[in-house]
Formats: structure tokens, sequence, C-alpha cells
């Protein structure tokens, strides 16, 4: 697959860990791999179709945004272009979003913009600093702690790809 060539961040969410890889490779920086610990909502398990407060996105993404510091109130942050095309599609199906969401969220994806992050499929998921020892208090993004986050924000890209899973089986590919 293309998007493992090159920059990416891997989301394991069942082993609450985030990793950044080049080109197949823990990337690591001075002494520092980054791979870190990481925090996400409620019901970590569960893929993200509607705005929930607990669930945490799988599938492919980008980084939309960089947020930097005073840009969210998570030190810094890595907005996602959530919802993808699968997640659009999919919440369609199951009659989350109407047609007129769902074509308006396809166009927006399709012309490469960030899609709506104001419908009822939830938005505004990042990737932010502000972690703690408590691994499922977010509202569905991934939170690190904040020296964590400063160092995936130097190391990662607007335009990025992200991958978010449940399982380990990409580490075998990677």
């Amino acid at each position: 697959d293309e998007r493992l060539a090159g920059p990416l961040v891997v989301v394991y969410k069942s082993l609450y860990l985030v990793g950044a890889y080049e080109d197949g490779r823990l990337v690591v920086a001075g002494d520092t791999p980054l791979c870190f610990p990481i925090a996400m909502g409620s019901k970590p398990w569960k893929a993200k179709a509607s705005m929930d407060y607990a669930s945490t996105p799988e599938g492919w993404y980008r980084v939309a945004a960089k947020k930097d510091v005073g840009q969210t109130a998570f030190h810094r942050g890595l907005l996602l272009n959530y919802p993808n095309a699968d997640d659009v599609t999919r919440a369609f199906a199951s009659g989350i979003i109407d047609e007129r969401t769902n074509k308006r969220l396809m166009a927006d994806i399709a012309a490469g913009r960030t899609p709506s992050q104001n419908t009822a499929m939830g938005g505004d998921i990042l990737i932010h600093g502000s972690g703690s020892a408590d691994p499922t208090w977010t509202a569905g993004c991934v939170a690190l702690r904040d020296k964590n986050i400063d160092v995936l924000f130097r190391n990662v890209r607007k335009g990025g790809n992200v991958l978010k899973q449940v399982g380990t089986a990409v580490r075998a590919q990677l």
C-alpha cells in the first residue's frame, strides 16, 4: 500500500500507543523513539460513527492542520481529516447523516478540503497534548503528554498520513 511509504503515524488503539514511522521504520529523534503512550475516549475499541464523545475513529486519515500552542485547549494538536470517505459512506448507509450531508461531505473530500466538523458524525478529532495517566478521558481524540506531542508535532507534517486501528496487524507490515 502506497500509504505505508514515507511518513506515517500509527495509532495502536488496543495497545494505547502512537508511533511515527518513516518508510516502514520507527522514527528516532535524537535518542527518542517516536512511540508514546496515549489516552482515548471511554470506548476506544468502538470505531467512531457518530457524535458520541467516547469512541475514536479507525481508518486512514491525513493531518488536515497543525494547531500550535494557543490554537487549541490541549497544548498542541494535529487535526485529522475526519470523517473520511469510508466514514461518510458508513454513516449515510446507517442513517446517521442524510443525503444532503453525504453529498456535501463527499464533495469536500473529493476536493481535498477538510470536511465539515459539525455533523451528526462528530468532528474535531485531534492527536493532541494534555494527556494524563487516565487512558480513557478524551471525547474521541488521541491524547499524549505535552512533552510527547511536542516531539510528534515537530516531526509530523500537514498532509501526513495517519492510520488508526484496533489491532497490531500493521506492525508486522512495517
